[in-house]
């Protein structure tokens, strides 16, 4: 099982990056490599950097969402909470 994840999460990596080699101010794989970057990289800090980067142009739900879980990841429940009020 642990093979077949790895695979699809390079997949899903690839798949960000030539979407970002046609369009580079695409929003949802910028949201797609901050998920991996965070989820499988175990880099919260990177994975907001990116977010943040992307919401200074995007303001949807979902980019909140993610910041609030990473949040919540790195023990941080007021930043969490204060992301939410935001929706």
């Amino acid at each position: 099982m642990g093979k077949q994840v790895a695979l699809k999460n390079r997949m899903h990596i690839t798949h960000c990056f030539k979407a970002l080699a046609l369009n580079p101010n695409d929003a949802y794989a910028k949201k797609g490599v901050a998920w991996i970057v965070f989820s499988h990289e175990k880099n919260p800090e990177e994975a907001l950097r990116i977010l943040n980067t992307i919401m200074s142009q995007h303001k949807a739900p979902d980019y909140y969402l993610l910041k609030a879980e990473i949040a919540e990841f790195m023990g941080k429940e007021q930043k969490k909470n204060k992301t939410f009020k935001r929706l």
